[in-house]
């Protein structure tokens, strides 16, 4: 699990990754993996990483430099590619969305491939089949959504369980991928 934030730690503007696996410092709290240390391992020549929380896209920007934040860190460290996120993400969705990803890519797809079928693939999912996928019904905020959608149907007799949740492109457009 991991959490990027906007650091203090960090220069102005620039981000850092919350590894929650990672090494802890003396008050024995998850450390803080920043813009710099990630630039500076060198161990990912020819990886792909995935950078699934909210806003991992976003750093500052410099006129010379361009947009300066955490997935560019990783292409320094020897990332081929990076999967990452332009705005605030939803957990449900996000969560169903890298599963897919990542069978996919198991199955032998591409990253390219993998992301643009996962998205596809969200956009589709009822609400029945995400909440079995899941494991538990969706966040409240989502079933208040989809009930409200039920009720604004044309006259056609589609149930709540067929009801698509994330075909919003808030939920999947997120999700881009940065190099090969």
């Amino acid at each position: 699990a991991h959490t990027v934030v906007r650091c203090k730690g960090c220069a102005e503007g620039m981000q850092g990754l919350y590894l929650a696996c990672g090494r802890e410092d003396e008050a024995g709290s998850a450390s803080l993996l920043s813009v710099d240390e990630v630039g500076k391992l060198g161990l990912l020549r020819g990886c792909s990483v995935v950078l699934s929380a909210c806003e991992t896209a976003a750093g500052q920007v410099y006129a010379s430099e361009g947009v300066v934040g955490l997935w560019r860190a990783f292409f320094f460290a020897g990332a081929r590619g990076v999967v990452c996120s332009l705005w605030k993400v939803d957990d449900d969705s996000t969560e169903l969305l890298m599963q897919r990803f990542y069978q996919l890519v198991s199955d032998g797809a591409t990253k390219c491939q993998a992301l643009a079928e996962a998205q596809q693939w969200i956009r589709g999912i009822a609400l029945s089949e995400a909440e079995k996928l899941l494991g538990r019904k969706l966040r409240k905020s989502h079933r208040g959504r989809v009930k409200h959608a039920a009720a604004k149907q044309d006259g056609k007799s589609t149930s709540e369980a067929d009801l698509l949740p994330f075909r919003s492109p808030f939920f999947w457009a997120a999700f881009v991928l940065v190099g090969a």
